[in-house]
């Protein structure tokens, strides 16, 4: 559940009256109800401060995606008001206290096993995992709402005042932040850090400028060097053969029945936060007879050349390609600087027989 988009009357025994005490105090949303302390609420709008507290622990359980309103509001009912108090739970006491909760008319029917399970899942990844949040403005400061944010595996859009949040994320990821918008340039934090100690992280009002939204891209073949990979959604995209790219170097990776061959680009690329591995089907006779699985080829000026069967020289190659800013003080362009080095690299590549 998306905790900026859902009302705090969501949330069971919030009704009207409440909501409208609650929002003279600047509380909307969920997001809202767990953003202050349960005293200074308590405070700003006459209400019971352990009421709030109730509220607030309900409100948290329901960003569990599988957790209903009615269960999260059985759950506290139960005296169960925090993630670490429901995983010291037995998947029976917790059946117990939901078929009392049925038999006291509570909630209409309980969760099966197979639901309680699901929820045990999505609490785990919200008590262990880290919670980001921002807000997203234009150049004048204007919230800017609907835009897409992506980091890792997760995504989510901002609301109408421009926030965003993203809760269970995997602690030990180091992904990158993008922001894109239409009519806005995209934005891309290629720093964004999930290892710091703190479970939340605030992430500073991003401003994006105007322009074309376009997808960042990130590729090996041109000398890029990607993030580290664990935390990204992936996906494998097969094109056709006349779409290999010059100097693209493939692996064969298998064989079709009618004889084509499966090859399997070595470099990689991203697109915002999704991998991409390049696979090509090609006909039989682009490859001499009997190319080896695994084995290594250069795709040059139409033809396919056999490199080798060994990955060192390809590692050096592929390593060559990432220092290309540093060792090009000359002005020269990328392909430029290839064209001058890759006869030599190349030589040693299809050589290696280590």
């Amino acid at each position: 559940m998306n905790l900026l988009q859902t009302s705090v009357q969501e949330v069971e025994g919030i009704g009207p009256a409440y909501r409208e005490k609650l929002g003279l105090s600047g509380i909307h949303d969920l997001a809202d109800l767990l953003s202050v302390s349960s005293a200074v609420l308590a405070e700003n709008s006459g209400l019971s401060q352990d009421q709030i507290e109730k509220w607030q622990a309900a409100a948290m359980f329901m960003e569990a995606g599988s957790m209903t309103a009615q269960w999260a509001e059985a759950t506290v009912h139960a005296g169960i008001l925090s993630f670490d108090e429901w995983l010291d739970m037995s998947l029976d006491h917790l059946q117990s206290l939901f078929s009392e909760a049925v038999e006291a008319g509570r909630i209409p029917l309980a969760p099966t096993t197979s639901d309680l399970l699901e929820v045990t899942k999505d609490v785990s990844r919200l008590y262990l995992g880290k919670k980001a949040e921002g807000q997203v403005a234009d150049h004048d400061g204007n919230p800017v709402a609907g835009a897409q944010v992506l980091a890792g595996l997760h995504s989510t859009t901002t609301d109408e005042r421009g926030r965003w949040r993203i809760a269970g994320m995997n602690s030990n990821d180091a992904v990158r932040l993008f922001i894109i918008a239409d009519g806005y340039a995209t934005y891309h934090d290629p720093a964004f850090q999930l290892t710091t100690g703190t479970r939340t992280i605030s992430v500073s009002r991003i401003t994006v400028q105007p322009g074309i939204s376009e997808p960042f891209l990130v590729d090996e073949l041109f000398g890029d060097t990607l993030p580290p990979l664990q935390g990204y959604r992936s996906t494998v995209r097969v094109y056709d053969e006349n779409e290999v790219r010059e100097n693209e170097i493939l692996s064969v990776s298998s064989y079709y029945d009618n004889g084509d061959v499966r090859m399997v680009s070595e470099f990689l690329s991203m697109e915002n936060n999704l991998l991409i591995i390049r696979a090509y089907r090609l006909s039989a006779n682009k490859l001499s007879d009997g190319a080896a699985i695994n084995s290594l080829w250069r795709f040059s000026q139409g033809v396919f050349l056999y490199l080798s069967d060994s990955r060192n020289a390809l590692n050096l190659y592929k390593h060559m390609r990432h220092q290309l800013p540093e060792i090009d003080p000359s002005g020269m362009s990328r392909d430029e600087v290839l064209m001058a080095f890759q006869p030599h690299v190349f030589s040693d590549l299809s050589n290696d027989e280590a």
